[in-house]
């Protein structure tokens, strides 16, 4: 979607917590009349500066807006100029994701950061765990980067219908369990997503490899998030 269409307000930035290695939590000050639901994005810039596009990672009721953001390398100079800014741009809300209306079983992937929509759609829709299935598998390169990992041990004991499993990709002495890429750890397990709904966030061709799969699994277009 193109940013330029969208309302801008401005914000200020409240508050940046490190999360892991070069993850950060960002609080904003949210504006009057900024409305968003549970798995939106927003676009983030400066009067002087790009915008870019992060998920919104806390609920609607709150009083501040919460991005969690990968500072890769790509961003550093964009990041630098934002930090001097006084104040701040968002443009949106835009619905990204959104809890299917139907009773199918849920097939949650995400890869790094890309858990961040899939995490608040989970905390805003806790009733639904109580007779919805829902799985998600979070990939990520090390153990250290499972930021959310506490908020979803919470969720899998709180819920039994909800279940997750991280993936790993890069060799880790301490963990013993899935490991690899996600979509090939997804190829080669024994799954079946016949009559799922599938939602899916992370990297461009992360994704387009899963919905590759998940084609080929027999999931309709119109259950693919």
């Amino acid at each position: 979607m193109n940013h330029n269409d969208l309302p801008s307000f401005s914000c200020q930035l409240l508050q940046q917590i490190p999360l892991v290695e070069n993850i950060i939590e960002l609080s904003l000050t949210r504006p009057e009349n900024f409305h968003w639901q549970v798995g939106d994005y927003l676009w983030l810039g400066s009067e002087h500066s790009d915008f870019k596009p992060f998920s919104i990672a806390n609920l609607p009721d709150e009083s501040a807006i919460k991005l969690q953001i990968a500072l890769v390398p790509a961003l550093n100079d964009w990041w630098t100029h934002l930090l001097i800014q006084e104040t701040l741009h968002i443009k949106g809300a835009v619905n990204q994701y959104h809890w299917p209306e139907n009773q199918q079983p849920i097939m949650m992937l995400a890869g790094g950061t890309g858990i961040t929509p899939l995490l608040a759609l989970l905390q805003g829709h806790q009733e639904r765990l109580e007779q919805q299935l829902v799985t998600l598998y979070w990939g990520v390169r090390r153990t250290e980067l499972l930021f959310a990992r506490e908020a979803l041990e919470y969720l899998a004991s709180s819920y039994p219908n909800f279940s997750w499993q991280a993936v790993i990709s890069e060799t880790d002495d301490r963990w013993t369990g899935l490991t690899g890429l996600l979509p090939d750890v997804l190829t080669e397990a024994p799954l079946s997503l016949v009559e799922h709904t599938v939602m899916i966030c992370g990297s461009w061709s992360m994704v387009q490899s899963i919905k590759k799969w998940a084609n080929a699994q027999g999931v309709l277009a119109e259950h693919i998030q």
